[in-house]
């Protein structure tokens, strides 16, 4: 940059550059660029890092990464939950139960996934296997057969992203009821035929619920909004305008 166009690069330009490196999965590349940047790399750029490790579930760099954002901001506990989680989705559940004793020493909380639909200028919120709103009988009903109707279409849960110890055969009850798949049925059920479905969600949507959404946007034949964590997804004819990378 500085040769040919005479910018002087920034943590911006860094930290876009390691956003690239890590959607091609160059992760110790992505490292290593950091450690020869010509000035001390802000938190954005250890953040952007950080991010593909999640998406790349490298939990090896991504630990390394952990430890150099908390040396920046030791109050901030999301990097705690970002490790949390990928100890958890590879299986390490010794490890993630030391990040989460860690957690408790500090008082930090992990706050549940939570999912919203308006609906007649009414908001209407779901938790994962939640059970509180009145119609919950027609939506878990509902979500059933959009499932079935899923995989008829090529929808294949994947039960990486139970974060829970639990036996196999359990894994699929608790992957078939998250917040996004409870809000979006609810959205079907009662919204007009051919209105979007939007739906807004408090952390990034598990790469089983993102899936799940494209097949639906095939078998309901209707375009979904979600706003996560991470900004907006536009799933439509079994597509996300994020490009599977969020």
């Amino acid at each position: 940059m500085k040769a040919v166009y005479d910018i002087e690069p920034t943590s911006e330009h860094f930290a876009s550059f390691i956003g690239v490196l890590g959607f091609w999965g160059l992760l110790d590349e992505a490292e290593d660029t950091i450690s020869k940047m010509p000035f001390k790399p802000e938190i954005s750029v250890w953040r952007a890092l950080l991010d593909s490790c999640r998406i790349r579930m490298n939990t090896t760099v991504g630990k390394r990464v952990v430890k150099r954002i908390l040396a920046m901001e030791p109050k901030d506990p999301s990097s705690y939950i970002l490790l949390l989680n990928l100890y958890s989705a590879s299986g390490r559940w010794d490890c993630s139960e030391m990040v989460r004793d860690d957690m408790r020493k500090r008082g930090f909380l992990k706050h549940p996934g939570r999912s919203w639909f308006i609906h007649n200028n009414k908001i209407h919120p779901f938790y994962a296997r939640d059970k509180s709103d009145p119609q919950v009988k027609d939506i878990y009903s509902g979500l059933e057969i959009l499932i079935v109707e899923c995989m008829k279409a090529g929808y294949v849960p994947d039960t990486s992203f139970v974060l829970h110890e639990v036996e196999e055969h359990q894994k699929k009850d608790f992957l078939y009821y998250h917040s996004a798949k409870l809000a979006a049925t609810y959205g079907l059920l009662t919204n007009k035929p051919g209105k979007p479905i939007r739906v807004v969600k408090n952390i990034l949507l598990c790469g089983d619920c993102h899936n799940f959404l494209k097949y639906l946007s095939i078998v309901a034949k209707r375009a979904i909004h979600v706003r996560d964590a991470s900004g907006f997804h536009y799933f439509s004819n079994g597509q996300c305008s994020c490009k599977d990378y969020w």
